[in-house]
């Protein structure tokens, strides 16, 4: 059963988890980023030629935004997580459960480099955070 219907927490949500995945990534570890993802070296034109365009991305991102509030929030909800801590605590075990075991997969296929992975791991954490803090401040 999904018990989420507060859309507005959503969508603060999704906004905030942009903005944090923009700090992120484009100001406090852009060069670490850069240089640990290998984009350092591509030109724009070859990203583009790649089918990588920041209108796109920025795009989808939002749209693949809903779906973490969505599932936070309806789960939260249905383990009747009421308070601060409970969100905190469902947040590091999906984190740890879902997010650090597929994370640690582009490391191990995909020849990343263990720094990439902290850097994105760490990433995905504060955002599941921001997303519990959204939760027990506008919807419990």
């Amino acid at each position: 059963m999904i018990y989420t219907n507060n859309w507005l927490a959503i969508l603060v949500a999704v906004i905030a988890n942009f903005v944090v995945g923009w700090l992120w990534y484009g100001m406090v570890f852009k060069n670490l980023w850069v240089s640990l993802s290998g984009h350092g070296s591509m030109s724009m034109d070859e990203m583009k030629s790649k089918g990588a365009t920041a209108t796109r991305g920025y795009i989808v991102t939002i749209i693949l935004g809903l779906i973490t509030p969505f599932v936070f929030f309806s789960l939260a909800q249905s383990l009747l997580v009421s308070a601060v801590g409970g969100a905190l605590m469902l947040v590091f075990w999906i984190w740890l459960g879902f997010q650090v075991p597929i994370t640690v997969g582009s490391v191990l296929w995909d020849a990343k480099p263990w720094g990439l992975f902290f850097l994105n791991a760490a990433n995905q954490l504060v955002s599941l955070v921001v997303t519990a803090l959204i939760y027990a401040w506008m919807v419990v």
